[in-house]
């Protein structure tokens, strides 16, 4: 029970409701995750503007793609720190 609480982030009581209504108790995203999410929405905005760009213009600005590789280094750091 003290590991689901700590876990779900919530307070014993929440837990013990859902647990009474047979309800799955989530467990509360670490740092790590909700970070990764941060970065990863971010390489999609990026890459979604390049694309944007490229359609309406027919031209990749090099500075942009260089800018999401280093998004896309970022991403593959955090992910190979998860491990």
């Amino acid at each position: 029970m003290q590991e689901i609480v700590k876990k779900s982030g919530f307070p014993r009581e929440a837990v013990l409701r859902s647990m009474i209504m047979d309800a799955k108790v989530k467990v509360h995203p670490t740092d790590e995750y909700i970070k990764l999410i941060r970065l990863l929405s971010n390489l999609a905005n990026n890459i979604n503007q390049i694309a944007h760009h490229a359609t309406a213009t027919g031209y990749i600005d090099p500075n942009q793609m260089d800018a999401a590789v280093i998004m896309i280094e970022k991403c593959w750091n955090h992910l190979k720190q998860l491990r």
